[in-house]
């Protein structure tokens, strides 16, 4: 049976929280059911070795799951829902958006924005037969789905990996634009100069931050179900530990999820996006010692009662045509979508 709890997205000074989780990593079989104590941090590098984070877009969340338990699925049925009523921008809204930022990159040195948007499904499917589709459906990604009682019940399928890192071996991947997976579709010259500008970003930052033996492949298509992207792989090595945290803290939010330069489109976005982000376009962490894993979350949405809010984005560069972006946010939809109907 589901429990709905009326829940704020407002986090109280050393707050603790009981929090259920699950997760599939990229190409693997097992599903991970753990539940345990969650801590509010003020920064990541608060988390330690072990456990779970969940980092919002702004920085302004941070908790840790700690204390965990493994559980079975049987035990995992505390689906705590947010009933808060987020701004779902019509066409026309997200076109009037879409022009303030065009300006904003005619008027500032701003290469690329991003501009997100939620589209409301109505839905009562439940949480873990949800979870349960995603896992069929999307092999390749990494599947998550999360509950407490401050942010509700969230459910993700994330095709981007933000940072690993394995003792001083470092990996992480270059996404941007987005088609969809027909075998006609080719990709424009405004896709392929969006993804060299998240390399670059990237490279940039693991020489910012002293690794070495940095490689990058050259771009290919990534199969994310019913979508594709364009993404490159980058490895390198770090000669200190604690050069992860520095080196993520650069890498979020990265110009595939804010912009770039990234400071001053992440200030404009928060002043045209009228509705929250919250854990759309931040990162999810598995810590365990040595070994840590970030995944940006995208593909993502909210659960409510009676209906889902799916959180959806794409990159604005001064050749962005509104239509079309909008068009892209809708292809976007139809991973979540597919699991929804």
């Amino acid at each position: 049976m589901h429990r709905q709890i009326n829940c704020t997205y407002r986090f109280k000074k050393q707050l603790i929280i009981e929090t259920f989780f699950a997760y599939r990593l990229p190409n693997e079989k097992q599903i991970n059911f753990v539940k345990g104590k969650t801590l509010v941090l003020k920064k990541i590098e608060e988390a330690g070795d072990n456990g779970f984070v969940f980092h919002s877009f702004s920085g302004d969340k941070i908790f840790c799951i700690q204390q965990t338990e493994i559980i079975s699925e049987n035990e995992f049925f505390s689906f705590q829902l947010n009933e808060e009523d987020e701004i779902v921008w019509t066409k026309e809204e997200y076109l009037q958006a879409f022009n303030k930022v065009k300006q904003e990159l005619n008027s500032e040195s701003i290469q690329k924005m991003i501009l997100s948007r939620i589209k409301a499904v109505q839905s009562q499917k439940n949480a873990l037969d949800i979870f349960r589709e995603i896992n069929k459906k999307y092999a390749t990604s990494f599947n998550y789905i999360l509950s407490n009682s401050e942010i509700g019940t969230w459910l993700g399928a994330s095709p981007e990996l933000l940072l690993s890192s394995d003792s001083n071996h470092l990996k992480t991947v270059s996404v941007a634009g987005t088609k969809l997976n027909d075998g006609f579709s080719e990709w424009t010259e405004k896709e392929k100069k969006e993804q060299r500008y998240v390399t670059d970003f990237i490279l940039e930052s693991f020489k910012k931050n002293n690794c070495t033996s940095i490689q990058s492949t050259e771009p290919f298509t990534y199969n994310a179900g019913p979508v594709q992207h364009l993404r490159s792989d980058i490895s390198g090595l770090c000669d200190a530990y604690n050069q992860v945290w520095p080196l993520l803290s650069d890498l979020h939010p990265t110009p595939a999820t804010c912009g770039i330069p990234k400071d001053i489109a992440k200030e404009k976005i928060l002043q045209i996006e009228s509705h929250k982000r919250k854990l759309y376009t931040g990162f999810i962490g598995i810590l365990n010692g040595d070994k840590k894993t970030f995944f940006v979350n995208l593909r993502c949405m909210e659960l409510q009662k009676n209906r889902a809010l799916l959180y959806l984005g794409g990159g604005i560069t001064i050749d962005s045509v509104g239509e079309s972006e909008w068009e892209e946010t809708e292809r976007k939809a139809l991973t979540l979508l597919s699991v929804l109907s």
